[in-house]
């Protein structure tokens, strides 16, 4: 039996030798970015509702309703993140492509206006840069309304969809 054992060790052994190869270098790469601010404590959309607004108020050229105000906040910033840029897009309104968007909804002769809260107007493409200090959530305070240039609006739904991509430093 012990013959046996001593023949198959001496068998195996130029197997063996086979497991000891040339070594190999594995080169481990990659990148750690910093996490981006949060908006709106994690929420993917938001909504601002304008509300019921008489078709009547909308007759006469350059009428508009009232402001309607909503902030986009940012959160849980990384560390060292200095600045906090967005960015708007969407389909202008071909009139006032600076601060107004088409209305897709079924009310006629409308559009969107957006603006921050000290006017300035966020139209497609248009876009604010805000200073970021340490252990503060900054906030973009905007505000929003209906819009007739020539007047004439009609009664139905008003929809405008907006896009806000943040940017950080």
């Amino acid at each position: 039996m012990k013959k046996k054992l001593c023949a198959c060790i001496y068998l195996l052994a130029p197997v063996l030798n086979c497991w000891a190869a040339d070594a190999v270098t594995v080169n481990v790469t990659g990148n750690i970015l910093a996490a981006p601010c949060e908006l709106n404590g994690g929420q993917d959309s938001l909504s601002v509702n304008l509300g019921d607004i008489s078709a009547s108020k909308l007759q006469e050229p350059a009428s508009f309703s009232d402001w309607v105000s909503f902030s986009i906040t940012l959160d849980k910033c990384p560390a060292g993140t200095t600045k906090a840029t967005i960015n708007f897009s969407g389909t202008a309104d071909s009139a006032h492509p600076d601060d107004m968007y088409i209305n897709t909804g079924t009310a006629t002769s409308v559009a969107i206006q957006l603006q921050g809260a000290g006017g300035e107007g966020f139209g497609n493409g248009q876009s604010y840069t805000y200073t970021v200090h340490e252990g503060t959530n900054p906030s973009y305070a905007l505000r929003t309304r209906v819009y007739s240039d020539k007047g004439g609006a009609t009664s139905g739904t008003v929809i405008a969809a907006v896009t806000a991509t943040m940017t950080y430093q």
